[in-house]
């Protein structure tokens, strides 16, 4: 860990000490043309340097390709967001979600406070003293629930 910070450091020094020699190189530049190659130069490195980034890229994606077929060989899917989200939107069971599905699940158009005192009253266990708030962010997340009116909400 620390020969990495060291690392990091040193690398940072690098680029301020760049800066500084750029920029006295600019100011200290008699000719137009002299200050108007620095930033040609700039430039194609960063093109240089965009080029090799996009070669990195396609080589991970390649490794990252591979390891995917790997897994589905194995019969295993393979990770990340998409692969996590295979529930379809279900709110976990016993999760706060899940009691304000349960408590909506009557069809009726309740109020943020009457969704939770009855989220309390269904048997949801918590410590929690900003519930109310809880409930209200939730509700805001919740793609089956719509907002009827301000601070009233209903199942889709």
């Amino acid at each position: 860990m620390g020969k990495k910070r060291a690392a990091t450091k040193r690398a940072k020094a690098r680029a301020t000490t760049k800066r500084k020699a750029t920029r006295r190189a600019l100011s200290s530049s008699p000719s137009t043309t002299a200050s108007a190659l620095q930033p040609l130069t700039l430039v194609r490195e960063m093109q240089s340097y965009r080029t090799q980034l996009t070669a990195e890229r396609r080589d991970l994606d390649d490794k990252i390709e591979a390891i995917d077929r790997a897994l589905a060989e194995l019969g295993q899917k393979p990770g990340g967001r998409s692969a996590r989200k295979a529930s379809g939107g279900q709110a976990r069971a016993g999760s706060l979600k899940a009691y304000i599905e349960k408590v909506l699940g009557a069809g009726d158009v309740m109020s943020v406070k009457d969704i939770t005192a009855n989220v309390l009253k269904s048997g949801f266990k918590t410590r929690n003293k900003t519930l109310g708030t809880s409930v209200g962010i939730a509700l805001s997340q919740m793609s089956n629930v719509k907002k009827v009116s301000r601070g009233k909400y209903a199942l889709r």
